[in-house]
């Protein structure tokens, strides 16, 4: 049997030089053969140059001249694939060693067999420690609840060639070309299939976060009118409730965040001072979550209900 592990990547060298080298060392207790298909999205980091450099037999890499976006990247690996088993992975997590081993575990299928309705969730553990990230422990802020996020999921390839809605694969690149989105979206044509979502804790993933800082915020705010405007293709195409409510765009979330930040009185010019001192003081989770639950939250509402026909 073979895993087809699809990973894009964009500007990411230097966490890349420590996830790439995890995931193409796995402990497979030779039950499986597995190949890692990076998609190198229009980097202008130097990643191109080092790919160059790897001499791994079970390594193949893309390149795009331009970056495309997520999407496409994926979509692209997904074309390129030839395993049973598919595993999504983000190039800023670092796999444990027995990351695709638990999830073969999980889906429980063998060759030959029908394709299992299930979809093995890795656990993410976020951290700052690029240099040592498997002493991070687990936090209660690492838990999260979405169906099919690809940071780290698994699933047998059959059900990904049912929802393709062309011939570009399972990821809707046309109204998902930018931020956000995009995994959630597919995971909603997969619910069709009634498929078991497994949360598998030993296929461990360490998600490197990079510290919130002052100059991060322009970024983290274009990030969120992104992920506004992708809400809103989101909605369209799926006019549920359920949809409503994983995007916020409901009275209530809207109350929320303008309540939160007191009408736009708390944000990032105003909460600078208290920001800059956190991040000096080395508490820069403090600092993520005051911006996240004042500011950053009321970027994105403000724009989902500014632009509801995108």
């Amino acid at each position: 049997m073979l895993v087809s592990v699809i990973i894009p990547t964009f500007n990411n060298l230097k966490v890349l030089k420590k996830s790439l080298p995890a995931i193409l060392n796995q402990n497979t207790n030779n039950q499986f053969e597995y190949e890692v298909i990076l998609i190198n999205d229009g980097s202008l980091d130097k990643t191109e140059k080092w790919l160059q450099t790897l001499e791994e037999k079970n390594l193949r890499s893309i390149s795009f001249i331009q970056n495309k976006g997520r999407s496409v990247a994926r979509n692209t690996g997904f074309l390129h694939a030839k395993g049973d088993i598919i595993v999504f992975l983000d190039s800023d997590v670092i796999a444990s060693p027995m990351l695709l081993l638990e999830h073969v575990r999980s889906i429980g299928y063998k060759k030959g067999s029908p394709p299992p309705k299930r979809v093995s969730s890795g656990r993410l553990i976020n951290t700052y420690n690029l240099q040592d990230p498997f002493n991070e422990k687990y936090k209660i802020r690492d838990f999260s609840a979405a169906h099919f996020a690809t940071g780290n999921t698994a699933i047998h390839r059959y059900f990904l060639e049912q929802v393709q809605e062309d011939k570009n694969g399972p990821f809707d690149q046309i109204n998902f070309s930018i931020y956000g989105w995009e995994d959630l979206e597919l995971g909603v044509r997969l619910s069709k299939f009634k498929l078991q979502y497994i949360r598998s804790k030993k296929a461990l993933g360490y998600h490197f976060c990079p510290a919130f800082t002052i100059h991060s915020i322009p970024a983290r705010i274009e990030k969120e009118i992104h992920r506004a405007h992708t809400a809103n293709r989101f909605l369209k195409k799926h006019p549920t409730l359920n949809v409503r409510l994983m995007v916020q765009k409901t009275p209530f979330h809207r109350v929320l965040w303008e309540l939160s930040s007191l009408g736009g009185i708390l944000n990032e010019k105003s909460l600078r001072p208290i920001l800059q001192s956190l991040e000096k003081k080395g508490h820069h989770h403090i600092a993520e979550c005051i911006a996240r639950n004042t500011f950053l939250n009321l970027y994105h509402i403000r724009h989902l209900f500014k632009v509801s026909h995108d």
